[in-house]
């Protein structure tokens, strides 16, 4: 049986992308160098910032390095709360 994604979902993929958005903000990066930093695409790191995109695990640690942080950094419970 399939998981279809319900609003918790939504809701939890839109914090972590705004997390992500936050930490590349406080960085000075670009969605662009961070895309090249993270040797993520830019069009799929824009869909995971908008809470469109569930990011690999692997997806995630990438991003975390590319912004210099730790991936539990971006996993906060109280950031997807």
């Amino acid at each position: 049986m399939k998981h279809k994604p319900d609003q918790d979902d939504s809701v939890m993929l839109a914090a972590l992308g705004e997390t992500i958005r936050q930490h590349r903000a406080q960085a000075g990066l670009t969605q662009a160098e961070l895309a090249e930093l993270s040797d993520v695409g830019r069009p799929h790191l824009v869909l995971i910032e908008g809470g469109t995109k569930n990011p690999t695990v692997l997806m995630l640690a990438r991003i975390a390095r590319g912004l210099g942080v730790a991936p539990s950094e971006l996993l906060k419970p109280a950031q997807l709360s």
